[in-house]
């Protein structure tokens, strides 16, 4: 009815719900386990979500325009999305599961994959090692200018299946990691003091040492703001670069700055993400699962008249 009602499309609908359900079990969470939140910073983002979703709904109901309504709609729906998984995989600590991450390295090993050696690299290579830093530090934005875009350029079928697909791998990810949690090497392994200097791994062993710290005795207080990636295996750093690539490959003038870019994420998943080397086949994997079973929330694409069309990329 609400589909109907407010003309959400399928995978606005995954997203919404979602991240709903995943709110509703977070606040049940935290009542009966007493955790400490910042329920300011938490309502003061859920706010802005439901801003952007409400000004979509605005704009697709009153038929003003449909691009407007799909990116804010889609925006405000990621936005809760990750605020609420984020949640979510902060309350599953201390981890109940079996950490994998020894078994992990012993597997890198096979493969000839130290992780101390990659970043030593790193600090060899001092221009390249910042430009995995900022590779790096890019991917969530890279994937906020792919939804404004797509949804301005009218790419529905593209915007709504990479929707479905972050909804699915971001949840996938999760409940992997829920039942066999990995933090990665960053915790395993100290480095020498100048390659900690000249390097300066975004993840490095003091990272590492706090989500063991994490792991083993869970969080005092969850904060969005404060809130750190915990998942080894997969990779979402590797999901996200490869969904960059994917859904950028319609926006022609784009496409080749978000190649070279997510190469280099490739490489600064190990160096500054703190990664075993397994952590980015897992991460290519789930992609690719999670776009096959994706493609079906994305044929919803409006009729929009040819005058209406609004080049921003391509």
């Amino acid at each position: 009815m609400i589909d109907n009602f407010l003309r959400f499309r399928r995978a606005e609908v995954l997203i919404l719900a979602v991240a709903t359900c995943l709110a509703l079990l977070d606040c049940v969470i935290v009542v009966v386990r007493d955790v400490a939140i910042d329920g300011e910073s938490y309502a003061r983002n859920a706010v802005v979500a439901a801003c952007l979703v409400l000004v979509g709904v605005f704009y697709r109901t009153t038929g003003r325009s449909e691009r407007i309504a799909a990116s804010t709609i889609c925006a405000g729906g990621f936005i809760w999305f990750t605020m609420c998984l984020a949640a979510f995989n902060y309350l599953l600590l201390p981890a109940w599961g079996m950490q994998i991450d020894h078994h992990l390295v012993r597997l890198d090993s096979y493969l000839g994959y130290h992780w101390p050696d990659v970043v030593a690299f790193g600090a060899q290579n001092p221009l390249l090692n910042e430009a995995m830093r900022w590779a790096y530090l890019s991917t969530l934005p890279q994937f906020t200018l792919l939804v404004v875009l797509l949804g301005l350029t009218g790419r529905f079928d593209d915007l709504y299946e990479m929707i479905a697909m972050v909804t699915l791998s971001a949840s996938a990810t999760v409940t992997f990691w829920a039942v066999f949690p990995s933090i990665g090497p960053s915790a395993l392994f100290d480095l020498p003091a100048d390659v900690l200097a000249v390097a300066s791994p975004i993840v490095g062993p003091d990272y590492g040492r706090t989500l063991t710290a994490l792991l083993a005795e869970g969080a005092t207080r969850i904060a969005p703001d404060e809130a750190k990636g915990l998942v080894a295996l997969p990779s979402y750093h590797t999901v996200l670069a490869c969904a960059a690539v994917y859904y950028c490959r319609n926006l022609k003038l784009l496409l080749p700055v978000f190649v070279v870019l997510n190469v280099i994420v490739v490489p600064a998943v190990l160096v500054h993400g703190g990664h075993h080397l397994v952590d980015i086949a897992g991460g290519v994997l789930v992609f690719a699962a999670s776009v096959a079973l994706a493609k079906r929330f994305a044929a919803h694409r409006p009729q929009i008249a040819p005058a209406a069309a609004v080049r921003v990329a391509g």
